[in-house]
């Protein structure tokens, strides 16, 4: 009884006799027809030449490109902030901003370098710049710029609230934020920046800090200079804490700056705040070094 014979289709039988071509010819596997790895090849690294021939834009000179790229990419801002993955409630760093398209490699080399260079990466509170610190990432060593607020109206106490009313209120308002899905953070930034201070040197590249005060307390911005070693009322709020964390920085001056707001306006104090922003700005850029930080 004859056996059945398995169908073979015709690109089977093609590739069995271009095989067998193969194998007879003196050369072995080599053979006249490039392969598509090759090709590909060739045209990676023609790419450039390419891009000059068939784009307009990059066909300008180098020069001329890196004057464009600093006109459209520089000085944007990145905002950090911890968002929540439902259902399990669990936070993740998100991150929103006006990063560089990706409309080429070619586009891609030329801009990345000078957007990280000038980009200020704004975090929204210091849980978020906490975790942040806390990853692997090879962006942190090249962040050169960070902007962050410190809302001294959150710095409550049970000893010094003014009564429990508003003390119930505040925490009715964080439970209320969290149900919402919302990240509301109820540390404190100079807490955050003392847990993450064997992290610090990770900021390898750091050259400017910008910090914005929301309702300074009263008690501190009107009795006296700002003292970042001796004075127990800014250690109360921490202050001291977060200028000296970023004294182990040589920041820049004109990258670096401290602003008062507030949700009354007080005419008759605009000198004063302007006075503690020139104080904790000068602070901050009194550079101490990472040795003398650590050593006490």
């Amino acid at each position: 009884m004859a056996r059945n014979r398995r169908a073979v289709s015709a690109a089977v039988r093609k590739r069995k006799r271009q095989q067998k071509a193969n194998d007879n010819s003196p050369h072995g596997q080599l053979h006249d027809q490039p392969s598509d790895e090759v090709v590909v090849a060739t045209s990676a690294v023609d790419l450039t030449e390419q891009n000059a021939v068939q784009s307009p834009l990059l066909r300008l000179p180098a020069e001329l490109r890196n004057s464009i790229w600093k006109l459209a990419y520089s000085d944007r801002y990145i905002n950090v902030s911890m968002h929540r993955f439902m259902p399990r409630g669990h936070y993740f760093l998100h991150f929103e901003g006006q990063a560089p398209d990706l409309v080429c490699k070619q586009h891609w080399a030329e801009v990345v370098l000078m957007f990280m260079q000038t980009c200020t990466f704004s975090f929204e509170d210091e849980d978020a710049f906490e975790e942040f610190l806390t990853t692997d990432s090879s962006i942190i060593a090249q962040v050169r710029r960070i902007a962050f607020q410190i809302d001294f109206s959150h710095y409550i106490k049970m000893s010094n609230a003014g009564n429990w009313v508003d003390l119930l209120r505040m925490m009715i308002l964080l439970s209320k934020e969290r149900l919402k899905g919302s990240h509301y953070s109820t540390t404190r930034w100079e807490d955050a920046l003392i847990r993450i201070s064997g992290l610090s040197d990770k900021l390898e590249s750091l050259e400017g800090v910008q910090i914005s005060a929301k309702s300074e307390p009263v008690k501190h911005w009107k009795s006296k200079p700002f003292d970042v070693s001796g004075d127990s009322n800014w250690e109360e709020v921490g202050m001291a804490e977060i200028v000296r964390f970023f004294q182990q920085y040589r920041l820049k001056r004109e990258l670096t700056s401290y602003v008062v707001t507030r949700f009354e306006d007080h005419e008759e104090d605009l000198d004063r705040f302007a006075q503690l922003s020139a104080q904790v700005r000068d602070h901050l850029l009194d550079y101490m070094g990472y040795e003398r930080m650590n050593v006490e």
